[in-house]
């Protein structure tokens, strides 16, 4: 947000930044099903496969120059455990409340997505 540029609150800090209602992965997951109003089947493959995928999807995308939604750095977002955004500091450092919330959001987003032939 811009709040961070212009406060010196805010200097030397890093933020997530969310709608405060989103807090894990799962819930982030829940809110992009919910958004494609489509039903999921939860899979779990062997992290070398994953591993094997994102980078498969890296090199296509650096040989055909078509972005892949899969790649490295969310194989590694993917795998952790324990992932949580709370914005807390920010609130507290800046004010920001968030505008738009994490549905809304994902709706916006997969609908860019599909406008710009992504999906």
């Amino acid at each position: 947000t811009l709040l961070a540029t212009v406060s010196s609150n805010t200097i030397g800090k890093g933020y997530f930044v969310s709608d405060g209602e989103i807090q894990t992965w799962g819930q982030f997951q829940d809110a992009i099903v919910t958004a494609a109003g489509t039903k999921v089947r939860t899979l779990n493959f062997p992290e070398f496969l994953v591993t094997a995928a994102a980078y498969g999807g890296e090199l296509m995308t650096k040989l055909d120059k078509k972005p892949r939604l899969f790649n490295h750095q969310k194989a590694i977002m993917g795998a952790q455990e324990a992932w949580t955004c709370k914005i807390d500091a920010l609130k507290a450092d800046t004010g920001f409340e968030p505008t738009v919330f994490a549905n809304e959001g994902c709706k916006r987003a997969l609908a860019w997505y599909r406008e710009n032939g992504w999906l």
